[in-house]
């Protein structure tokens, strides 16, 4: 009875090795397969992405003397558990550059950007001068980086000028050409027969007693040509004053003379009535 039973233990267990066996393969097939590998490996993640470097632009008044700092910000757009390690160096700029060495000191420096560490400076200095300049412009680069990718690799630098500018004038001629004479101003037109002249004899056929006196309007310009058939001649405001002047002189002493012969006429006649009378 016993060694019936050991058979029929002996059996089963078989049974269920051979079920066992035999089911394998189909919870292989059932498994899900999301985390397997493509080609039955081990899974493999996708690494994450690294951080991104940038630089920005920057700006510093000159000043008069010494230096400055301008300082570019040098920064990751997060963290990362490595060491980013990245090399950052001045360079030329486009439109009116500034000179090396001369308006700033060219460097080159390696930043370093610890686990954690986000942000960093690059800084140049920039020399100060008193002479007036337009802004000036040079560059800073981002290159050989390690653990990280490049975002923005290049940053401009502007210097603003705080000088005034002077104007220098020219030294003064030391011989200078004589100033221009002013014109002389143009003479009113004046209508025929009131020109202005001194005034001349009246014309051979006038009254030339009174110096032209009654002459009529002659030429304007020309007072040498005689005048109408009366004798006329032209005679500007001077000329009519000086007609005037003359009249005055020439009837003088004809009224002296007229008065010495009347007042020696009276005289004689007052001499001889007496006489006249006694010898009667």
């Amino acid at each position: 009875m016993q060694t019936t039973t050991t058979t029929t233990t002996r059996r089963i267990a078989r049974w269920v090795t051979t079920g066992a066996a035999a089911m394998a393969p189909l919870a292989t097939l059932w498994a899900p397969a999301a985390h397997a590998a493509p080609n039955g490996g081990p899974e493999q993640l996708a690494p994450a992405p690294k951080p991104v470097i940038s630089i920005a632009d920057a700006s510093v008044v000159e000043g008069d003397v010494g230096t400055k700092l301008m300082h570019f910000s040098v920064t990751l757009n997060k963290s990362s558990g490595k060491k980013i390690v990245a090399n950052v160096q001045t360079v030329g700029a486009v439109g009116n550059p500034a000179t090396a060495n001369v308006d700033y000191i060219a460097k080159v420096a390696i930043l370093e950007f610890h686990p954690g560490v986000t942000a960093r400076n690059f800084s140049v200095s920039v020399k100060g001068d008193t002479q007036f300049e337009p802004n000036e412009r040079f560059g800073a680069s981002i290159g050989n980086v390690s653990n990280a990718t490049v975002g923005k690799q290049n940053a401009t630098g502007t210097i603003v000028n705080d000088d005034i500018a002077f104007v220098v004038l020219p030294p003064p001629d030391p011989n200078p050409d004589p100033p221009d004479e002013p014109p002389e101003p143009p003479t009113p037109e004046q209508p025929d027969g009131s020109a202005g002249g001194t005034m001349g004899n009246g014309g051979n056929g006038g009254n030339g007693g009174n110096g032209g006196g009654a002459g009529g309007a002659g030429s304007a310009t020309d007072m040498t040509q005689p005048g109408g058939a009366a004798g006329e001649q032209a005679l500007g405001l001077d000329g009519v004053a000086e007609a005037a002047r003359e009249d005055g002189r020439t009837i003088v002493p004809w009224l002296l003379l007229a008065i010495v012969l009347v007042g020696g006429g009276l005289v004689l006649l007052v001499l001889l009535r007496p006489r006249r009378r006694q010898e009667a």
